[in-house]
């Protein structure tokens, strides 16, 4: 067999010792719950549900702006809906104000109805039911119809004011950014043309012109020294002293004069006149000869010797080196200009690349807002015209509220079940304080935990053991049953 808790049975033995302690305590309890119920005013409970009706024009033609689900935006509503504004709208549709029970004004009005109304929404199938309790059955279902009614224009109001706003502040969004993109586009077009030759899209240029002027100012540097090193030795030829001294280099130009002179003495004397081509060819190359060596010589005709035409134009050539180089040192100081130019643009161009990545990052980042503020405007405009057109999704009212045919409060298992769980809860408070008050034993296991021994053997009261044969019908107990019974034959150990 199943051993019993020792613990259970013993709260069973003073459950059963103190019943009638528990009993009556519950049935007052259920008696006074029975009694306030009849003296309770009744309440009436009426709802309405409302759906939300999807778009009706097609999303590929219109789509709505609004994020916000509108049964969800009931809630916010609901903190609104007993303003001034409602209730009076309420109380010209249902007149509430003065009817007997009532409200005496609209801030009366407005508590009654924020403590009577409950709303409760359903987001997953896109409805919500509102509740409203009152005291007569009809006012509770018209009530809860025009508060209904309210809330869907409410809702209206509501989308189409924010679709409007949200469009003018798109607008307004568009244009600001619009204006700060006028501004840095401005400002980079400034930029690039005040730094055009300082910038990394110009820095291999730079370095192109800065090596070919390095290699020009070299190969002019060469050329100086060169035309130096030439006009050292003709002025050390020229200083010499005398002519003769000097490297006589025959003029062939001279020669050919000779030469052409006795050619035309040749044609002459062969009888050839001066309208003969022959001569006509050689009186014309005799004269550019002459007119060469002459506007060298400084006369009209070659009467110098050739030492000192060799002196004239080693001087002519002197000179004509020192302007050589006169030209050499303006177009390296040119050169050397311009390299200090370009070093000084390629020594600027990180930093001016990095001011200008930065107006380019601006550029872009404005670009791409302008273009999203853009779409966000022509949506917002879509958005406006749905709600206007009505087509967007909307509130609208499934189930009227009927007057209901049972009160909804006060509700006779709610009181039956608080009366019995405080008579009941009374009763069992009262036992224990009792049985904490009693210092009697119980049973044999109280008395062996309080003297620490064995119990040998266990005396019944024998009262209370005729009773209980006779409430069975067995008759009269037999004198065996005043014998002791024997424990289980443990004997306490010294």
């Amino acid at each position: 067999m199943m051993q019993q808790n020792p613990l259970l049975k013993e709260y069973l033995d003073l459950a059963f010792r103190r019943r009638w302690w528990i009993i009556i305590p519950t049935i007052c309890g259920l008696l006074f719950s029975i009694a306030l119920y009849f003296k309770m005013p009744q309440k009436f409970k009426a709802s309405t549900r409302v759906t939300l009706r999807p778009q009706t024009i097609s999303k590929k033609l219109l789509e709505s702006t609004l994020e916000e689900n509108p049964v969800a935006g009931i809630n916010r509503i609901s903190a609104e809906i007993t303003s001034e504004v409602y209730m009076r709208e309420l109380q010209e549709r249902v007149p509430l104000i003065g009817t007997p029970g009532g409200p005496a004004d609209l801030q009366e009005l407005a508590r009654a109805i924020n403590a009577s109304i409950d709303l409760e929404v359903n987001e997953r199938r896109r409805f919500f039911d509102l509740s409203v309790v009152w005291g007569d059955r009809r006012l509770a279902a018209n009530i809860a119809n025009e508060l209904a009614a309210i809330y869907i224009r409410a809702s209206k109001e509501d989308r189409q004011t924010k679709t409007r706003k949200t469009l003018e502040q798109l607008t307004a969004d568009r244009e600001d950014i619009e204006r700060q993109l006028d501004e840095i586009n401005k400002q980079v077009e400034e930029f690039q043309s005040k730094h055009r030759y300082a910038l990394g899209s110009y820095q291999t240029t730079n370095e192109q012109f800065l090596e070919r002027n390095n290699n020009e100012i070299q190969q002019i540097d060469r050329e100086v020294e060169a035309a130096r090193h030439e006009i050292k030795n003709l002025q050390l030829n020229l200083s010499a002293g005398s002519t003769s001294a000097l490297p006589v280099e025959e003029d062939p130009r001279l020669t050919e004069l000779t030469q052409r002179r006795a050619e035309l003495e040749a044609a002459r004397d062969e009888n050839k006149t001066d309208e003969h081509p022959d001569v006509i060819m050689l009186k014309r190359r005799i004269a550019s000869l002459e007119k060469q060596l002459g506007a060298e010589s400084g006369g009209d005709t070659p009467l110098i010797s050739p030492q000192e035409l060799n002196r004239r134009r080693q001087l002519l050539e002197i000179q004509r080196l020192e302007n050589e180089i006169e030209e050499n040192r303006a177009k390296r100081a040119q050169l050397v200009e311009q390299n200090e130019k370009i070093t000084d643009q390629l020594l600027m161009t990180p930093e001016n690349d990095i001011i200008l990545e930065a107006y380019q990052r601006k550029q872009e980042r404005l670009t791409d807002l302008y273009r999203e503020a853009q779409e966000k405007v022509q949506d917002a405009a879509e958005g406006a015209a749905l709600e206007q057109l009505d087509g967007s999704e909307k509130l609208v009212v499934l189930n009227f509220a009927r007057p209901p045919k049972e009160p909804f409060w006060p509700d006779l298992r709610l009181f039956l079940f608080m009366g019995f769980a405080v008579g009941s809860g009374l009763g069992v408070g009262l036992v224990l304080l009792l049985e904490v008050f009693d210092q009697s034993f119980k049973s044999e296991e109280q008395l062996a935990a309080a003297i620490d021994l064995p119990i040998l053997a266990v005396v019944p009261d024998l009262n209370h053991a005729i009773d209980r044969t006779a409430r069975k019908g067995k008759g009269r107990p037999s004198n065996s049953g005043s014998s002791g019974t024997k424990s289980s034959g443990k004997r306490a150990s010294a």
